[in-house]
């Protein structure tokens, strides 16, 4: 991350070491939504050979299937299944802790179980609703490329302040529900995480900057 120059050089990065994987190679994403994949699951996935790319379905008949963007022949027989719906719809953020109310929702991007567990002990482990609020900043589901960008931002944010705090680090080390664990880091290891946090957030918000800058510009 720190090594990119564009946010598109970024992406190319992050494909190459294995960490963001797409479909096919030819064709560049623009939604992100949080779909996980293993290497053998993409491998058969690439096997399918027929692939449409019209847009989304706006009705299946009897003869034809109509596009956006273009009407294709239907397959006698076929069973056409949507799997479009967005079952992580992105929402507002908002306060986790008000009072007797507690809103369950993303803290960690895309990893719900984790956000909730987290929101549990930290209600159990703190008394300030200002305190828990910090260490429980929200981040809404990403729906774009970009999205995927600023909730890494957001976790490398909540990832220095939990790793400030004896007791979160003692917790998430336990837990495990997430690979984002500092527990068990001495101290100068933890210390240079924290420098190399700085350092990346910083260099994703230079990136982001200069993406929101060329989309106005044009």
């Amino acid at each position: 991350m720190l090594a990119s120059h564009t946010v598109e050089d970024l992406f190319q990065r992050l494909e190459a070491s294995g960490l963001l994987l797409r479909l096919s190679t030819d064709v560049t994403p623009t939604a992100f939504r949080c779909a996980t994949v293993t290497r053998a699951e993409l491998d058969q996935l690439r096997r399918i050979p027929d692939i449409v790319r019209h847009g989304r379905v706006r009705h299946i008949g009897t003869g034809t299937v109509e596009l956006d963007g273009a009407t294709v022949s239907a397959r006698p027989g076929t069973l056409y299944i949507d799997c479009t719906a967005d079952g992580l719809e992105p929402r507002p953020a908002v306060p986790t802790f008000s009072g007797s109310r507690i809103t369950l929702q993303a803290l960690i991007p895309c990893q719900q179980v984790f956000s909730a567990a987290f929101a549990a002990h930290v209600e159990a482990a703190y008394e300030d609703d200002a305190q828990k609020n910090r260490m429980c900043a929200a981040s809404p589901h990403p729906n774009t490329t970009l999205d995927w960008l600023r909730s890494y931002a957001h976790v490398d944010d909540l990832l220095l302040r939990w790793s400030a705090d004896s007791g979160l680090r003692e917790w998430t080390d336990a837990s495990r529900l997430t690979k984002h664990s500092t527990g068990s880091l001495s101290d100068e290891q933890r210390t240079a995480l924290s420098e190399n946090l700085h350092a990346e957030k910083t260099k994703l918000q230079e990136l982001l900057a200069h993406e929101d800058l060329t989309v106005t510009a044009n």
